[in-house]
């Protein structure tokens, strides 16, 4: 959809797209941070205790996540 509103000089469409590739790619890796921490905690065999600790942890966790500079959409991580 980006590269067909840029062919079309779509530039309102193309705007938004960028916005929500953006956000997008910020959602993926905050769910792929988020598995990471569940599987460090044990996975499906996860203790209460460190469930609780994880829990814990995302609590005080920042609401922003930063991105590396060269995260694209074909590339999130």
């Amino acid at each position: 959809m980006v590269d067909l509103a840029f062919k079309e000089k779509d530039w309102a469409t193309w705007n938004f797209m960028q916005w929500f590739v953006k956000e997008q790619i910020e959602e993926e890796k905050l769910a792929l941070e988020l598995i990471d921490k569940l599987k460090i905690a044990g996975g499906d065999r996860a203790t209460d205790e460190s469930l609780f600790t994880l829990d814990k942890a995302l609590e005080a966790a920042a609401d922003e996540v930063s991105l590396p500079q060269e995260a694209t959409a074909e590339n999130p991580s």
